[in-house]
């Protein structure tokens, strides 16, 4: 992008290409012809300041702007404090992007749209996923509105479908039931402990028990 000396706004101005008058007025345009007993009126003269081109220093994208308004357009700057319009021409192209408006007729959802009637758009430069939806909204507010409704229904459906085969998954299958923290506290303090020491065997004799001798009188 070439930089010009966008201190000096005289030297830009000076610089600046006349455009053509916007609209569709003209010089003898007729825009009536004397019917319904009325005279006939024809434009004779234009008064306007008269339109240049400025150019936007980071997209290249051209605009018009009238004259009155070319010294406010020039001293507007970009966030990071650059200029943010030139009237020299720049040596780069404007970037045009490549995806379309989400009525354009090559569409995936058009034959759907058709049945909605909704309006065809041949917009097919736009630069991201984010400039589409600002174009639907300011250009189709309409359509982006009914679009958005059928999206937001949409996703609800596919929850709904996904809680019920989630549910209809889970019938049938055993319950696990939570273990008891008693029990398990149980078990551990019993895991614990040492093992208890073994009892020795009782001896038993096989001898036959002694007889008590009787006492003499």
């Amino acid at each position: 992008m070439d930089t010009p000396t966008q201190n000096n706004i005289a030297e830009l101005i000076s610089l600046a290409e006349k455009a053509a008058e916007p609209g569709t007025l003209n010089i003898k345009q007729v825009i009536s012809n004397g019917l319904d007993d009325q005279l006939p009126a024809v434009i004779t003269k234009i008064e306007s300041a008269g339109y240049v081109v400025v150019y936007n220093t980071k997209t290249c994208e051209p605009s018009l702007v009238n004259r009155n308004m070319l010294t406010t357009q020039l001293k507007k700057r970009h966030k990071d404090g650059t200029p943010a319009f030139t009237t020299i021409k720049p040596s780069k192209k404007p970037f045009r992007g490549t995806l379309t408006c989400m009525l354009h007729p090559d569409s995936p959802n058009r034959p759907h749209y058709n049945n909605l009637g909704f309006a065809v758009c041949r917009k097919s430069n736009l630069t991201s996923p984010h400039q589409v939806e600002r174009h639907m909204m300011h250009r189709h507010p309409q359509e982006w509105a009914t679009i958005e409704k059928e999206r937001i229904q949409k996703e609800k459906q596919e929850d709904r479908d996904f809680q019920r085969s989630l549910m209809e998954n889970l019938k049938g299958k055993p319950e696990i039931q939570p273990a008891n923290p008693e029990s398990l506290a149980a078990s551990d303090s019993t895991s614990n402990k040492p093992p208890a020491p073994e009892e020795p065997e009782l001896y038993v004799s096989d001898k036959p028990p002694k007889q008590k001798r009787k006492r003499r009188k």
